[in-house]
């Protein structure tokens, strides 16, 4: 409604028409706003905030209106709930990480601190010692691992020289029994011998560094001495086959001179006697001969 300087919104409570040279006669009364008075505003509802860029300087109630321009993107420290047009204002980004120096995760680049602080350098230090003395034990042990693995090394036919490179004794039947069958004999630094056809062991156990001959039928490679956890072979000494196909033969069956005495019965050397000395010359079988001394 207008009437000279004054606008008025007038509100009916029930619905009306327009009708050319029309009168329309409410029922119930209408609600009367005055929105302008003597050409000044005095109800106007729109966006009273002047941050805002729809913002209406005249207005007098706000209305909810209001539509606020700059950075859209919650990554952004600029970033506001009420904008909603972006206008190019997110410069700077947020980024979570380790904020404190002090820690092994410490990111310089973050400008938020998320809790992902875990290790203190000095932590890491003392672990990083802890890994390489670890690391240098492991090493160690390889190392001495190898020094303590088996030597292998080629027998050849005929006499072989060879160290007994564990350091702990074996039994030396039971280290050469798996070559037993093209071993003659072995024997170490004082003459004993290893003699498998004869089931006879007189060097006992193998010792640590020392060194022994091999005289071999044939060739074996690669042999090496190995732990054999304490195994150790009882060898039974036995005649040759030789010695039992021989036939026994008495003493008495072979001849031996016993002595040689004069014709007075004392013993004399021959070679002290003059030529042609008469000298009688006695017999295990109880023969007895007299001839010259030539």
């Amino acid at each position: 409604l207008v009437n000279g300087k004054n606008l008025y919104d007038i509100s009916p409570y029930q619905p009306n028409s327009y009708q050319n040279n029309g009168m329309l006669v409410y029922k119930d009364a209408a609600s009367v706003k005055s929105l302008c008075s003597n050409g000044k505003v005095v109800y106007l509802e729109a966006c009273t905030d002047s941050l805002a860029i729809n913002y209406v300087s005249a207005a007098t109630t706000d209305d909810g209106s209001c539509i606020y321009e700059g950075c859209t993107y919650d990554v952004f420290y600029e970033y506001t709930e009420e904008v909603t047009v972006d206008n190019g204002a997110c410069e700077n980004l947020i980024v979570y990480g380790c904020t404190d120096s002090l820690y092994v995760e410490f990111n310089n680049l973050a400008t938020e601190d998320n809790g992902s602080c875990i290790y203190r350098k000095g932590r890491i230090d003392t672990l990083e010692a802890t890994e390489i003395a670890y690391e240098n034990l492991i090493e160690q042990n390889l190392e001495m691992s190898s020094r303590l693995e088996p030597i292998p090394v080629n027998l050849y036919k005929g006499w072989n020289i060879i160290g007994y490179n564990l350091n702990f004794p074996q039994n030396s039947a039971a280290c050469f029994d798996h070559i037993s069958e093209r071993i003659i004999l072995a024997k170490n630094n004082n003459g004993m011998l290893y003699w498998p056809e004869y089931g006879w062991n007189g060097i006992g156990d193998l010792e640590p560094g020392q060194g022994y001959q091999i005289f071999m039928t044939g060739e074996v490679d690669d042999f090496s001495f190995v732990d054999l956890g304490g195994m150790r072979i009882e060898m039974q000494p036995q005649a040759p086959q030789w010695a039992k196909d021989m036939a026994p033969i008495h003493p008495n069956d072979v001849r031996a001179l016993v002595r040689v005495v004069n014709l007075l019965g004392q013993e004399v050397s021959v070679d002290t006697q003059e030529k042609d000395t008469p000298l009688l010359y006695l017999y295990n079988d109880g023969l007895v001969e007299k001839m010259l001394k030539k």
